[in-house]
């Protein structure tokens, strides 16, 4: 499958675009009134409605170049989640290197995954976050800013020291996107407004469907 780094997907849409988590869970009501569960993931898979009313000729283009490379639904590209997409608890305050807590150091162990978790109560869900974004990638061990001695791969999330930290918690905090693809292919959903054939015709994209990659290496 070919991934995308770059571009990201357009982040100028519209009023109306959604998206979020989706879990998958089987459920059985019993006779008794009695429910039984089984949760078939153990993380969410995020799905999109991308909505782009009436744009120019130009933004339209963007999605258009953007569909013909990824060859529709077949390859993959960043999406930024404007509701959550750092790692602050709040998903959209600028990282700090304290935000996450991504492994403990023992003195042998070199590389961390980018994680962020969720939590409610005494609950917490961590999701892994393989695609941060270039130059957001901020490391702590013990509270401590480490500005060197480490290095990010952007396509994955892992962070690699160049010597194992010795103790400590490691922290990190990042900006990041989410791995995705068309979830169609078929882009006949352009609406067209205005044809003059010029730099000034104007269309729209009443929907496009998008869905997370789970494994977009």
């Amino acid at each position: 499958m070919a991934f995308l780094e770059s571009p990201r997907f357009p982040v100028n849409i519209r009023y109306g675009s959604r998206g979020g988590p989706m879990f998958n869970t089987d459920e059985v009501i019993f006779a008794n009134g009695s429910r039984y569960v089984n949760s078939k993931w153990s993380s969410p898979l995020y799905e999109y409605d991308a909505k782009y009313s009436v744009r120019t000729r130009a933004e339209i283009q963007a999605i258009y170049d953007l569909f013909m490379a990824s060859a529709g639904r077949f390859g993959g590209f960043r999406v930024k989640d404007l509701f959550d997409y750092t790692s602050n608890s709040d998903g959209v305050t600028a990282p700090t290197d304290t935000d996450q807590n991504i492994g403990t150091a023992d003195n042998s162990e070199t590389q961390f995954q980018l994680r962020k978790g969720y939590t409610a109560g005494a609950t917490t869900l961590y999701r892994t976050i393989k695609k941060p974004v270039t130059s957001t990638v901020v490391v702590a061990v013990g509270g401590v800013s480490q500005p060197t001695g480490w290095s990010v791969d952007t396509t994955t999330g892992v962070v690699t020291f160049s010597t194992a930290p010795v103790s400590g918690a490691v922290t990190a905090g990042f900006e990041f996107d989410v791995p995705c693809h068309f979830n169609t292919d078929d882009m006949a959903l352009i609406e067209f407004i205005l044809h003059s054939g010029t730099s000034a015709d104007v269309a729209s994209i009443p929907n496009i469907p998008l869905r997370e990659i789970r494994n977009p290496d």
